[in-house]
């Protein structure tokens, strides 16, 4: 048993320790932006921590030339906090799998397939969590969350910041022009000097629905805007499906001020195979991913989301 587990880790170990990063980070959209635009990173800490200005300064003012000029001061700066979110996956291997796939390469090759299980089930619940309507206290942040006119983020409340509120509608119809809830007016809401949206992410009947209403001579397709998927170009901003997006929803984000903090010591660390003799299965080996972070917005009022669209209206 012990030879056998070491030829486990000198042939595999290596090769799932490098690559479930890339294969995690790469399967959605909206997260291939960020590696794009290098904004997947990592740091240590008891937390995530960053600055924002959440109100104007408000005191520069005309004066005549021999006016006395009056000197004060106003709070113009806080810091959004998030806490690290824990996420592990784990595979294991039982005593009468290794018995029935006796001999090193039969051994090999489910080794192989049971970590390419573990990598596609972290996806699953990395990006179900990216994509979730409801905030658990377990789970990171998630697109709905941020992108939200009211609910606090960071530990910021828009009570307090009113510009800390995102742009949200609960229209029905996909309109794109001359309405309050048309896709180019959310776009022209969500504009913050050079800054706009420049990736939308909705599901795929409403990706149809967007391309439907451009009008043919007008509609342009972009094969390189995030490598890999297909998007159509409205404002600059590229459209693009993504199977976890919720029926109805669609996301407008200004990549930019989006960052994913990973836990420098747990950024998809995956674990060597490990015997479970002191629990029981003296037979059995087991292995272990982990990460740890939040995803951070920094500026919320230059993203827009839609909660209930129809593709057929």
């Amino acid at each position: 048993m012990a030879l056998t587990y070491d030829e486990l880790e000198s042939v595999s170990s290596p090769f799932y320790t490098r690559e479930i990063i890339s294969q995690v980070y790469e399967l959605d959209p909206f997260i291939k932006k960020l590696r794009q635009n290098k904004s997947i990173t990592t740091s240590g800490g008891t937390d995530i921590r960053f600055p924002i200005r959440y109100k104007e300064l408000e005191l520069a003012e005309w004066v005549g030339p021999k006016e006395q000029i009056s000197y004060q001061q106003r709070k113009t700066r806080t810091s959004g906090i998030l806490d690290w979110k824990y996420l592990v996956g784990k595979t294991m291997m039982q005593w009468d799998e290794q018995v029935q796939n006796n001999g090193k390469e039969a051994l090999i090759n489910l080794q192989k397939d049971k970590a390419d299980e573990m990598i596609d089930d972290m996806y699953e619940v990395f990006t179900d969590a990216l994509y979730a309507t409801s905030q658990a206290d377990s789970k990171p942040s998630s697109l709905n969350t941020i992108i939200d006119s009211a609910d606090a983020y960071a530990g910021i409340a828009v009570a307090d910041a009113a510009s800390w509120a995102a742009s949200e509608s609960t229209a029905t119809q996909v309109v794109l022009y001359n309405t309050a809830d048309a896709l180019a007016t959310r776009m022209n809401n969500c504009t913050f000097g050079p800054h706009k949206p420049d990736l939308i992410v909705t599901t795929r009947n409403l990706w149809n629905t967007i391309e439907s209403k451009i009008e043919p001579q007008k509609r342009f397709y972009n094969e390189k805007g995030v490598i890999g998927y297909t998007s159509l170009v409205f404002h600059g901003a590229d459209i693009i499906s993504a199977s976890h997006v919720p029926s109805g929803y669609m996301y407008g984000v200004t990549s930019k001020f989006w960052e994913l903090r990973a836990h420098t010591d747990f950024n998809f660390k995956v674990d060597k195979w490990k015997d479970l003799h002191n629990a029981g299965y003296p037979n059995a080996i087991v292995k272990l991913c982990y990460w740890v972070g939040n995803l951070k917005c920094s500026l919320r009022k230059v993203n827009f989301k839609y909660t209930a669209l129809d593709y057929t209206a």
